[in-house]
Order: C-alpha cells, then sequence, then structure tokens
C-alpha cells in the first residue's frame, strides 16, 4: 500500500513539473512577462518589409526585445518594440529593420549610441530600411530592360 502511494505522488509531482515547464516554454515563445518593468519604443519606418509581430530586437546584435505592435500611419509603418529595462539607450540611437537569416525572417537592430544625453522615450523615432537580398533582387527586376539594352549597345 505504501510503495503504491509513493508512486502516485511520483507521477503527481512529475505531471506538475510537466506543466510548469510548458506554461513556461509557451511564456517564453510568446513572449509573456510576469513583471511588466519593461520599456517600449516607438520608432517609424518608410515601410515594415515583412516584419511581424513578435520578432526580435536586438541590441549590438544581443536579442533584448520584441516586436509588439505594427501600424500604419499614413505613408509610414509605427513600430512598438519592447525592450528589456537594462537597455541603456542614448538620444542618438538609431533603428533599422534588417535580415534575420537567409529564409527572409526579419529583426529590429538598435545601435544604443554614444551621446551623453538620455533617450527619449515618449517620442516616435526614425528608423530606416537596411536593403537586403529580397530588395536588391526586386531593384535589379527594375533594372532589367535597362541592363540588357547596355550589354547589346556593349557588344
Amino acid at each position: 500500500m505504501k510503495d503504491q502511494r509513493k508512486t502516485e505522488i511520483r507521477v503527481g509531482i512529475t505531471v506538475l513539473i510537466g506543466v510548469i515547464a510548458l506554461i513556461w516554454v509557451f511564456g517564453w515563445a510568446k513572449n509573456y512577462r510576469i513583471y511588466a518593468d519593461q520599456k517600449n519604443i516607438l520608432v517609424e519606418f518608410e515601410t515594415a518589409s515583412g516584419l511581424e509581430k513578435g520578432d526580435p530586437v536586438m541590441v549590438n546584435g544581443v536579442r533584448e526585445g520584441f516586436v509588439d505592435e505594427i501600424q500604419i500611419k499614413g505613408n509610414c509603418v509605427v513600430i512598438k518594440m519592447v525592450v528589456e529595462p537594462e537597455v541603456q539607450l542614448k538620444e542618438d540611437a538609431s533603428f533599422s529593420i534588417a535580415m534575420l537569416d537567409l529564409m527572409g525572417g526579419k529583426k529590429v537592430e538598435i545601435k544604443p549610441g554614444v551621446s551623453t544625453n538620455k533617450f527619449d522615450y515618449s517620442v516616435v523615432h526614425q528608423g530606416f530600411f537596411e536593403t537586403d537580398i529580397a530588395s536588391a533582387m526586386a531593384l535589379l527586376g527594375t533594372v532589367q530592360k535597362d541592363l540588357v539594352k547596355i550589354i547589346k549597345d556593349v557588344q
């Protein structure tokens, strides 16, 4: 009888640990946090270029946050990013959308800046898009006819 009780307790503890691990992994994957001490940054870009909600925000190449919202405002896109509280940005910080991997994933890259003035989290900052492989191929497609003509003229 005691062996059966021990087995039931072990099974219960194992199931409890499994449920906690599942909740933790789900929270990590969906960027849920128990504490809300994170910083919100609003950045305006000309195009989101495939950036999606949940994509990583990198500070000098280290993942320090994620994209929380993407809103179209006229001819621009405003990206709301959430970064960890220990991230120290300066007034001259720069923001860019870049390619994350060869499969077309995107990320927001932040260079924290070197100014002595603190970063203002209450205003919308200006970002830029770094040309990636897809954009370069699209540009090549627009000049394809001109290149063919030039090559024929050279021959």
